[in-house]
């Protein structure tokens, strides 16, 4: 059998955004390429520390879309004990990021 497809976590572009895997990304798509793999990213959307990188997400997919074929964005799930105050500064929704998509990305 095998694997032909990967969900690969990517929660921005920066370093900042995505410190548990920024540095390996390019290495891990060039041995996806090598390897006929293609690849899903899957970001973790947090309002106030990665919605600001959605456009750039998407551009770099662009950049890289004869191995990565989709994104999949994921907002964050908030649950637990935690006040309504913290959990708004956090909380996005779906509607949310397609409204910073297309402000990101100039529609």
């Amino acid at each position: 059998s095998g694997c032909n497809n990967l969900y690969l976590s990517f929660d921005g572009v920066t370093a900042r955004t995505n410190p548990k895997n920024h540095w390996e990304i390019p290495h891990a798509l060039d041995s996806c390429r090598k390897t006929g793999t293609t690849v899903v990213f899957v970001p973790t959307v947090i309002k106030s520390i990665n919605d600001h990188e959605l456009g750039g997400i998407v551009r770099y997919a662009q950049k890289n879309m004869d191995v990565v074929h989709a994104v999949n964005f994921q907002p964050v799930s908030l649950t637990g004990r935690m006040g309504k105050q913290e959990r708004e500064k956090y909380r996005i929704t779906i509607p949310d990021c397609i409204q910073r998509i297309e402000e990101q990305t100039n529609g």
